[in-house]
This record gives C-alpha cells, sequence and structure tokens, in this order.
C-alpha cells in the first residue's frame, strides 16, 4: 500500500476551505477537471456522512464515499469506483486553523492491483496523485481568492 501526503497552507477562514474541498462542483475549476457532482446526498448536510460524489480529472471518473464529517475540521472518504483496479484504504482531508489561515493536509492509502509490475505502478500513481491533490488546493486557494474568501493580508502557499 502506498501512502500519499500534501500539505498546504490557504489564507482562508477553515471553514470556506473544509466547504470547498467538500463541494463536488468546485472541483470542475481544477486543471483538466469537469465539475464534480453529488450522487447520493449524506447527513448531516448534503456533504455530509453517506453522500457519494463523483469527481471527473484527466479524464478519469472517480466515486467517493464520504465516511466521516466533523465540519470544519475532518473529513474522510472511501472510493468505491474508479478506473482500473485500486484498492483504496481511504483517505482524509484535515483542515486546521493556524494563524494567517488555515493549514489542510490531504492523505490517502491504496494500491494498484493490476498484476504483475502493480508495485512499479502504484509507486508512480503516487506521484501523480500527489501533484493531483496539490492541483486541487491551489485551485481551491485561487477561487476563494476570486470570491474574496481569504483573509485579508496573508498569502496563501504550499508547505
Amino acid at each position: 500500500m502506498q501512502i500519499v501526503t500534501v500539505q498546504r497552507i490557504i489564507a482562508a477562514p477553515p471553514e470556506a476551505v473544509f466547504d470547498w474541498l467538500l463541494d463536488a462542483p468546485s472541483h470542475g475549476l481544477v486543471p483538466k477537471s469537469r465539475p464534480g457532482r453529488l450522487i447520493t446526498p449524506g447527513i448531516p448536510g448534503r456533504n455530509g456522512v453517506g453522500a457519494v460524489r463523483e469527481v471527473v480529472r484527466r479524464g478519469l471518473r472517480r466515486r467517493q464515499r464520504i465516511t466521516y464529517y466533523d465540519r470544519p475540521r475532518e473529513f474522510r472518504y472511501h472510493m468505491i469506483e474508479s478506473a482500473g483496479k485500486v484498492r483504496h484504504d481511504g483517505a482524509s482531508v484535515r483542515v486546521s486553523a493556524i494563524p494567517g489561515g488555515t493549514e489542510v493536509i490531504w492523505t490517502t492509502v491504496f494500491e494498484i492491483t493490476r498484476g504483475p509490475g502493480s508495485s512499479l505502478l502504484t509507486r508512480a500513481s503516487a506521484a501523480l496523485l500527489s501533484k493531483e491533490f496539490d492541483s486541487v488546493l491551489r485551485a481551491a486557494e485561487e477561487d476563494l481568492i476570486r470570491t474574496g474568501e481569504l483573509l485579508s493580508g496573508t498569502t496563501g502557499g504550499t508547505v
């Protein structure tokens, strides 16, 4: 199994960052992505536990079920459908208020289970997934800047 963790500081309130990351349609602002959609609403609120969302990046469709929801601190999801043979042990997105903004730590555990060479493919996929997570976090920051959600006098960026 491969662990991928990406960390970023976004100069916006934790609630705004949390809501943006959980909202499937927002993911359409990520380069090479289509707007996501909510397939099944969850509890509490539409993006809570049990929600199923679909995101499409780089032409690959993924369906994720929200398994834990603690707004605005953390949500977890499990990939229930994706292209290829992937074993997914879940992902967590932790959001913490820090001086000047919000720290996001996004972690996932997975492996490609496609026969010979799968361990090499898993490692290569980890590097791509890390870049993808960073792209999502950059898009969130850019959109929060555009919509005026950024905290004044601060700048975000990768840690």
